[in-house]
């Protein structure tokens, strides 16, 4: 038995999906069972566990073998990830993936590192297995900025022209699913990248070829891109975090490409053609009937 945490979440939701797919025995922890019932498969256990209410945690494990440790982020994911770590052990879980984030196999300089990593270290010393999943930045995060686009066919992030290994968010979920499926994967850290890096202006000129229009990626200020992320209803926090990643991004950290995805799941990664194509329909301006 493998028990989800944040089942009903983007990332959540789709590993489970996959899991479902494969004929694992999967148990989704969530906040309320009852209105996540017709989110996520019928053969899918649900049972309730709210990482703000510690006690509920290890009761939620008990009986499953694997722990998909994967939470929102935001500054208390530690807090809440460690009870969690404690939940599993209490519960005897024996092995815990954890969805994690680029660059915390070090001491980070962005706040989704700092949140991360000392949960990876307490795994580590936890004694129980561990397979740690790094993911670098979604392309799913274009998302964000589908009303600009469709708009004024502009989107804008104070990045410079530094290159990004971005990775389709289905190729992650994707990876998480093969981990969880086999036993060859204990004590490894896997960092998951698209198949290339690319500046974001590079993206907007793939954009532009798949919707046949004109998309331009602005350089804009951090004091902007924080106001757009407030605009959106991020906290301060996370969009104090973001712009940590962003300048990261820019000082060309974030370049790295990897080979994971094409281990893990025996295919390519996903190339940002391959989501601009997937998903051209998000952006492409709403015609009046």
């Amino acid at each position: 038995m493998i028990v989800v945490t944040g089942a009903t979440g983007g990332n959540g939701s789709e590993i489970v999906r996959l899991l479902n797919e494969r004929g694992a025995s999967v148990r989704g922890m969530v906040r309320d069972p009852e209105r996540a019932r017709g989110r996520l498969p019928a053969a899918v256990e649900l049972v309730r566990g709210d990482f703000d209410a510690p006690e509920t945690l290890a009761p939620a494990m008990r009986g499953a073998q694997t722990l998909m440790l994967i939470s929102s982020a935001d500054p208390a994911l530690p807090d809440r990830e460690l009870a969690a770590v404690q939940a599993a052990k209490d519960a005897d879980i024996e092995r815990i993936v954890k969805f994690s984030v680029i660059a915390a196999d070090h001491e980070p300089t962005f706040g989704f590192g700092h949140w991360h990593r000392p949960v990876e270290e307490a795994i580590r010393a936890s004694g129980l297995a561990w397979t740690f999943l790094r993911p670098n930045v979604f392309m799913q995060n274009l998302f964000w900025f589908t009303d600009p686009i469709k708009s004024d066919g502009v989107f804008g992030l104070p990045v410079g022209d530094a290159n990004v290994s971005v990775i389709d968010t289905r190729d992650i979920a994707a990876c998480a699913a093969a981990v969880l499926s086999e036993d060859r994967h204990d004590g490894q850290a896997y960092l998951l990248t698209g198949p290339e890096a690319l500046s974001f202006q590079q993206q907007a000129d793939v954009l532009s070829d798949v919707l046949g229009r004109r998309i331009h990626h602005e350089d804009i200020t951090p004091e902007e891109h924080k106001r757009r992320l407030l605009s959106f209803g991020q906290s301060e926090a996370y969009a104090n975090a973001e712009l940590e990643l962003d300048a990261e991004l820019k000082a060309g950290e974030l370049g790295t490409v990897s080979d994971s995805v094409k281990r893990l799941t025996g295919r390519p990664a996903r190339s940002f053609r391959d989501f601009s194509e997937d998903f051209a329909q998000e952006f492409r301006p709403e015609v009046a009937s």
